[in-house]
């Protein structure tokens, strides 16, 4: 079933490109990917992380559009291009003179060789559809535990609890804005000052193979609301209140209904398989590990460390710690017959009374 959600978008889009442009190269860049003269984008004075250079496409109202990154200055990002696309870009907003074939953009930047490196998706409710106040109650501190199912919140391995940060009674984060993918619900009529309900869904991923996956997916031809609700399903889930463990509680009706029913995604099945890492063969020791290691239990010596002794004689074979640097080969013995007769000795006859 497809979610009959009427306002799913990309909010913004950015990818690197395996090339070093310039002021000679990029205006027919430009013109290919986003059909607009360069001539409109203006050198900023300020530096990125890794890029020395920006130049930066602005609306009417100044707001952000497209900023170019270039001229790398590490070896962490050499012969790269780094372009962002922000939400203003992506929407009908009245100062957005660009007009971005979504589908269009992501076909020619595999082809040119480039990867997704940023991808966030919004799905807008503009009816009401969601109850906000539930949300926020769900997601306390005391109720996140029990009602809501995600991976994003799960303890990390230390054991510290990662809850959902709820800020100002507005904004809802689910999953680190630093990790891999993280969900982010929050009032956009709040942040827009609009006088109709507007609740913003959305899910952002800074995993490249993940991005990568949904650009191919999208420039093939594939629907953008089935995927993006896939993926919520998949890292957020409101279940019921009930007796039963929140595993086995069906999904609250406003959310599933809102999602369409919708499988999870599951991103390295569904989306973008990885690679198993093939498991190295384990190192042998060296032979001045065995000494060092021997040295260690023999420098310390009680009840216990007589049986680690023995496994370690037994596991290693006590002939390696008999092995020690020796000549590649033995120079080759004499035949006593061809000495000199004055260096043959021969040991006296020994008698026994």
């Amino acid at each position: 079933m497809t979610p009959d959600i009427p306002g799913i978008k990309f909010d913004w889009i950015s990818f690197t490109l395996p090339a070093i442009y310039n002021e000679s190269t990029l205006p027919q860049l430009i013109g290919n990917l986003f059909a607009t003269p360069f001539e409109l984008f203006h050198l900023q004075n300020r530096k990125r992380n890794y890029y020395k250079r920006s130049f930066l496409l602005s609306g009417q109202n100044g707001d952000k559009l497209i900023e170019i990154f270039c001229d790398p200055d590490t070896d962490k990002n050499p012969n790269t291009t780094l372009i962002q696309i922000s939400g203003y870009a992506l929407s009908a907003y009245a100062g957005n003179p660009l007009s971005i074939d979504v589908p269009e953009l992501f076909r020619q930047v595999l082809y040119l060789g480039g990867k997704p490196t940023v991808l966030h998706i919004a799905m807008d409710d503009t009816a009401n559809r969601l109850p906000w106040s539930e949300i926020v109650e769900l997601s306390s501190p005391d109720r996140y535990q029990e009602q809501i199912v995600s991976p994003l919140i799960r303890p990390r391995h230390d054991g510290t609890p990662q809850p959902p940060i709820c800020i100002n009674n507005e904004t809802v984060y689910f999953g680190r804005r630093s990790g891999r993918n993280s969900i982010c619900i929050y009032r956009k009529d709040r942040l827009e000052q609009t006088k109709f309900p507007w609740l913003r869904v959305e899910y952002r991923t800074q995993d490249r193979p993940t991005a990568k996956a949904i650009a191919e997916r999208i420039a093939t031809g594939d629907e953008l609301g089935p995927l993006v609700s896939g993926l919520v399903r998949r890292f957020l889930d409101f279940r019921e209140k009930s007796y039963k463990t929140k595993y086995n509680r069906p999904s609250c009706a406003w959310w599933s209904e809102w999602l369409g029913n919708v499988d999870k995604m599951i991103i390295s099945r569904d989306l973008a398989p990885r690679r198993k890492p093939v498991a190295k063969p384990k190192r042998s020791k060296t032979m001045e590990e065995l000494i060092r290691d021997f040295d260690t239990l023999m420098a310390r010596p009680t009840e216990s460390d007589f049986q680690m002794l023995s496994e370690f004689l037994t596991r290693h074979g006590i002939t390696e710690l008999c092995k020690f640097d020796q000549p590649a080969s033995e120079p080759p013995a004499i035949p006593i017959e061809l000495l000199p007769a004055q260096e043959v000795n021969f040991a006296p006859d020994i008698w026994f009374d």
